[in-house]
């Protein structure tokens, strides 16, 4: 079995193997293009591994042909490449890709493989990468507005396009979320799913959308205590010898998807009792208020993925039955 390093810029792909048969190691320098790497994997073994550096979209050709053929590949980040090498010295496309072969011959046995991405999620991602970029501008042109409110000379054709072009900007919004709607109710598991999120008052469709993507429609990320870690909301003990810190939410974390479930826990601690009672009763043990409210976006996600897995609404009035009397019922 043969392992290849890949370091993955936007024209070239940088490639590092070692065969340890032969004592020989192969290093080739290719473009980013469908055909230098059509060839490439055909020359290759069917049982070979290839990993590379995870690089946005920079990656995106050759783990979509690389799928298609069913070769495994894996991209890692960065930062866990890093951090495994310990102090290297020098930098170059032909080291990171011998680096990354390293790393991907230490850890096979970590590497988790790519599989071809639904193309309904992946129109899903589209959509949701565009009403970000709208949202950015309309909040650029927003903040322009207020400001140009306290100049004593104003361009009156300036503030008008300003204006227009958020009028604009809002209805492009209000349309691509109506394309988010229509893909969701076209797809069957995007459909029920959606449904059971969005019965929890508070999470609306971005928040809904945001969760099934990162979690690839909830497979990838299963469980509400890695999607609680991948979102920054879940604090990690800070603990050395002597030394005890407050526990502390780790810096490298989904940003995005932090502050829309801070939104969504805003919003159901205005419309459900228990969450409302819950914030009231931390509040008043004198805890600082983002730290409730922390809580309470973790435990909202923990109420979505029970939700999930039960295949039920969430019903606000619903009591659960008390445990003691079920055991002497049995």
């Amino acid at each position: 079995m043969l392992i290849y390093g890949i370091d993955i810029s936007k024209g070239y792909l940088d490639l590092f193997s070692h065969n340890q048969d032969d004592d020989k190691s192969f290093t080739k320098r290719i473009k980013n293009k469908q055909g230098p790497i059509t060839r490439f994997l055909e020359s290759i073994p069917d049982d070979a591994i290839l990993c590379a550096e995870h690089t946005g979209i920079y990656g995106n050709l050759l783990v979509q042909l690389t799928t298609c053929i069913n070769i495994k590949i894996a991209l890692v980040q960065p930062f866990t490449i890093k951090k495994s090498m310990g102090a290297p010295k020098g930098k170059s496309d032909r080291i990171d890709a011998q680096r990354i072969w390293e790393y991907a011959t230490r850890f096979t046995d970590k590497l988790q493989f790519c599989s071809p991405e639904n193309p309904a999620l992946h129109t899903l991602r589209e959509l949701v990468n565009l009403r970000n970029q709208l949202v950015k501008q309309r909040k650029m042109l927003r903040t322009a507005l207020v400001a140009n409110e306290n100049k004593v000379m104003l361009s009156v054709a300036c503030y008008h396009t300003t204006l227009q072009t958020t009028e604009f900007l809002t209805q492009q919004i209000k349309a691509v979320e109506n394309q988010i709607m229509e893909l969701i109710n076209s797809e069957d598991e995007l459909r029920k799913t959606y449904l059971l999120v969005t019965s929890i008052k508070g999470v609306g469709l971005v928040t809904a959308a945001e969760l099934m993507l990162i979690s690839d429609n909830f497979s990838k990320i299963d469980s509400a205590r890695k999607a609680a870690a991948y979102a920054g909301v879940c604090p990690y003990f800070n603990e050395s010898g002597s030394i005890k810190q407050k526990p502390k939410v780790h810096p490298r974390s989904d940003k995005r998807l932090k502050t829309l479930l801070y939104l969504a826990a805003v919003t159901v601690c205005n419309s459900n009792k228990d969450f409302k009672l819950y914030k009231q009763r931390k509040m008043a043990e004198g805890k600082h208020y983002f730290l409730v409210m922390n809580n309470i976006a973790n435990k909202l996600l923990r109420l979505i993925y029970a939700v999930l897995r039960s295949g039920v609404p969430y019903d606000p009035m619903y009591v659960r039955s008390d445990p003691r009397l079920t055991e002497k019922t049995c």
